[in-house]
């Protein structure tokens, strides 16, 4: 009897010990991984002068006119009204932009955006009319680029054109289609 009962102990412990373990439990978080974000979504962390997860729709726009020719990757709660943020390329001759290839591109204000070689930023905090697009630094990284969509992340820091703040933005990640007008 004595043997059955440590026997019967042992098998419990042993079942509760394979049943209780998951192996989802040592994953850890995935939420900032640009693979598992939803189509057609944007989400990133803020700090500085704003603070806090931001999270919306997100979506490609292209558009081709005699000399000027735009590509941008857009974002933002238009439900809630919180943030806008864009990313923005240009080709000033009668070439459409070419569709980006994998890769990282930095983010800056403006001054080397020119045809995808890089992307100018733009980020709204609508709540209070902040516009945080001056001395932009950072990086964009496309990591998929089929079937008319983009997959990437992004970080960067940029300062409020009235002086009045500076944000970072870490943590980035977005799934956008083209938008079909």
């Amino acid at each position: 009897m004595k043997n059955f009962n440590l026997l019967y102990t042992a098998l419990l412990i042993f079942s509760f010990l394979l049943f209780s373990c998951n192996k989802d439990d040592d994953t850890g978080n995935s939420n900032n991984n640009s693979n598992n974000i939803g189509v057609n979504k944007i989400a990133m962390d803020v700090s500085g002068s704003q603070t806090g997860h931001m999270s919306g729709n997100a979506f490609i726009e292209i558009y081709n006119s005699q000399g000027y020719n735009t590509f941008e990757i857009e974002g933002g709660d238009a439900s809630e009204a919180t943030f806008k943020i864009n990313f923005y390329t240009y080709n000033g001759g009668s070439n459409p932009v070419p569709w980006p290839e994998k890769g990282t591109y930095p983010l800056d204000s403006g001054a080397d955006i020119i045809n995808g070689k890089g992307y100018k930023v733009g980020f709204e905090y609508i709540p209070e009319w902040r516009d945080y697009s001056k001395n932009v630094t950072g990086s964009l990284t496309i990591t998929d680029n089929s079937n008319n969509q983009l997959k990437g992340t992004f970080e960067f820091s940029a300062d409020e054109n009235g002086d009045n703040g500076s944000i970072t933005v870490t943590n980035g990640t977005f799934h956008a289609e083209i938008k079909e007008e």
